[in-house]
């Protein structure tokens, strides 16, 4: 990309850090202020990643403060893509350990694929460890006590999150200031219970997880 560009030329979607428009000023997000689906208005961008945009949403009739992932633009429209969105939403909407993201609501709306879950103020255990360095024992046995009791849940409902790693697990910070734990994106997992068709398997040498935090088999 040029140096000046302020969009990608492939997907259309702004560029981080990109240079201001003309009079010099940032430039605006179009879907901030925009309405999904007649309840919920996108108030501020949280985070981008490589299958969409989270924003930070407020439930027009209620007030209610929620997360919003929306799928790029250029992905709403591949099949494999929306079956690991819906995954995401029919997983977590099995679960309901104070430790698991919760899922609100999933849908489309004028060619925006959305998913809304609860909206958590914290950093993932990637951004810590990168800021802090080494995680003290103490501190990562509380932390590894609530992952644990996320995923049993999730294991003992038949469903195998099939990535965890450190971007996945947000820590927050409790009433006590203790850290609280949510395990996030479960868009590969897997329903063990669900009737396994040649269509639903996995291909032969396709790789689906993080390589770094898979089980070395």
């Amino acid at each position: 990309m040029e140096p000046e560009a302020r969009f990608c030329w492939q997907c259309g979607e702004p560029r981080e850090g990109a240079a201001p428009d003309a009079d010099g000023k940032p430039v605006a997000d179009p879907l901030i202020g925009r309405v999904v689906e007649n309840r919920y208005r996108i108030v501020s961008l949280i985070a981008r990643g490589g299958m969409g945009v989270v924003y930070k949403v407020e439930h027009v009739h209620i007030g209610k403060v929620m997360a919003m992932k929306l799928l790029h633009g250029e992905l709403s429209g591949k099949r494999d893509v929306i079956q690991r969105f819906r995954r995401e939403a029919e997983a977590a909407s099995h679960l309901s350990h104070p430790n698991t993201v919760q899922i609100f609501d999933f849908g489309s709306d004028g060619g925006l694929m959305y998913l809304v879950m609860e909206y958590l103020d914290g950093d993932d255990l990637g951004v810590i460890v990168r800021r802090d360095g080494t995680v003290p024992f103490t501190r990562l046995a509380r932390i590894g006590v609530q992952l644990a009791g996320s995923v049993g849940e999730a294991h003992a409902k038949g469903i195998v999150h099939r990535d965890l790693k450190p971007e996945n697990i947000m820590v927050l910070s409790g009433a006590d200031g203790r850290d609280v734990i949510k395990v996030l994106d479960f868009g590969l997992a897997k329903l063990r219970t669900q009737k396994v068709s040649s269509a639903s398997l996995t291909n032969a040498g396709a790789l689906l997880g993080t390589p770094y935090y898979m089980a070395p088999e």
